[in-house]
């Protein structure tokens, strides 16, 4: 729906798929539950599971309760939040799952991976209810890396892969709160030489998600990363990897914006490989209707 992605979703990519070598385009994030997942996915899990002819199939309650709470876990999200003692049931029910599905497939098959996804969002869910907001983006985290893992290992092996996602998923960054995806990725000394990191920051102008208000991004602090750079630079990079050979004992914290726009004391070119510097900052446009039928596909208009 954002208009700074047409040109990337409705040229570039297309025009890949007409070459030798095609931009395929997957996801890594657990929260299966928007538009498309609302309307297909237990349908698609009640015939997964009636193929594999799970025990939990022929219970006399499957229909009444273990596909409903499933739905429940799918549609909900967002609005209508059901209540802890739902999470705990549902939560029991997935891992009842996961055992007969372990005993039926590997664990690298895309539909254990799904298990796990519902499972992980399910308890992410009952901490959203407990307002432990940094366990919650933990717990997310830390499947994200594993589905990330499952992409780099089983579905794309030996592929270029490029992460899209926001600072703080990306950042190395752990700490008695929240830790990041890509910490849990580079606990894997496998992956970890393989990946290279790459944070964004702007000096200025506006942000602000689509259908939500927008605000200032004030002025940086005085003496950040973002105030270092030449303001005569529309677009700039540092490459950390470079200055970490160069100096192996810097350990020096320095302020710069990290994510959402807040500003940290950390030791930043230890927590990303890069940053890509944007003078001015701007929001997405909506593509047209684009609102209209995001609204009406969460279910808040008619």
């Amino acid at each position: 729906y954002c208009d700074a992605c047409n040109d990337l979703f409705y040229n570039y990519i297309p025009l890949t798929r007409k070459s030798d070598v095609p931009i395929i385009v997957t996801g890594f994030d657990n929260q299966t539950v928007y538009s498309y997942s609302r309307k297909h996915l237990v349908e698609k899990l009640d015939s997964v599971f009636r193929e594999l002819e799970l025990p939990i199939t022929k219970a006399t309650d499957y229909q009444s309760t273990v596909l409903v709470q499933l739905e429940t876990l799918v549609t909900k999200f967002g609005y209508q939040r059901p209540t802890n003692d739902f999470f705990y049931k549902c939560g029991n029910t997935l891992k009842i799952i996961k055992e007969q599905v372990n005993d039926k497939l590997p664990s690298e098959n895309f539909w254990s991976v799904v298990i796990e996804n519902l499972i992980s969002f399910n308890e992410e869910e009952l901490y959203v209810n407990k307002k432990d907001k940094w366990q919650v983006e933990t717990i997310r985290d830390r499947q994200m890396g594993l589905n990330l893992k499952w992409i780099f290992q089983s579905k794309y092996p030996n592929q270029k892969i490029i992460v899209w996602a926001a600072n703080n998923h990306v950042a190395s960054y752990s700490d008695k709160k929240y830790t990041s995806m890509r910490h849990f990725l580079s606990s894997d000394t496998s992956l970890n030489d393989k990946i290279y990191s790459i944070g964004f920051t702007s000096y200025k102008g506006e942000g602000g998600r689509l259908w939500e208000k927008k605000f200032t991004i004030g002025k940086p602090k005085a003496n950040s990363l973002e105030s270092w750079m030449n303001n005569s630079f529309e677009y700039a990079f540092v490459d950390f990897t470079t200055y970490n050979k160069t100096f192996p004992k810097s350990n020096e914290e320095f302020d710069m914006r990290g994510w959402r726009y807040w500003t940290f004391k950390k030791k930043w070119n230890r927590m990303f490989d890069g940053i890509f510097f944007i003078q001015e900052m701007y929001p997405c446009k909506d593509n047209k209707t684009a609102a209209y039928i995001g609204l009406q596909q969460v279910g808040l208009k008619e």
